[in-house]
């Protein structure tokens, strides 16, 4: 008599898991982001660099993503527990982090192409895991 699985609410606690820890690291890597930019406000060669932001006050980006990297990074622990919530904060928290990441392209590519690579696979295991189990148990 072994354990069946379910192989619907496997695919659904994997999926989860998946996006848990892709937004604790889209968050961890945006937390960097915020950092940095509050740590080189005043630097010259980084005003060059702000200067390709829309917006070239390094220091509210900073601020912006700083705030924005924790609340995404503490998002991953609702969505780790599987609930309903934190899975719709985290379609949520990852489509605002897909559009932050715009603004950042121009600047620093290489960063803001991994985010929105890490938050398009996110949003789609986070609405994939949703929904009603239809299979029978």
């Amino acid at each position: 008599m072994g354990t069946e699985v379910n192989p619907v609410a496997e695919r659904r606690a994997m999926l989860t898991g998946f996006a848990g820890f892709m937004v604790m690291v889209s968050g961890a890597v945006t937390i960097v982001q915020g950092l940095w930019a509050i740590d080189h406000k005043g630097n010259g060669a980084s005003k060059a660099t702000a200067s390709q932001l829309s917006y070239a006050n390094l220091e509210t980006w900073g601020w912006i993503m700083l705030i924005f990297g924790t609340v995404a990074f503490f998002t991953s622990f609702a969505i780790f527990v599987g609930t309903q919530w934190g899975r719709w904060v985290g379609i949520i928290v990852t489509s605002v982090s897909l559009l932050l990441m715009f603004f950042w392209v121009f600047a620093f590519p290489l960063a803001a192409f991994g985010v929105i690579f890490i938050d398009v696979l996110v949003i789609f295991a986070l609405f994939a895991s949703g929904g009603r189990d239809t299979s029978p148990v």
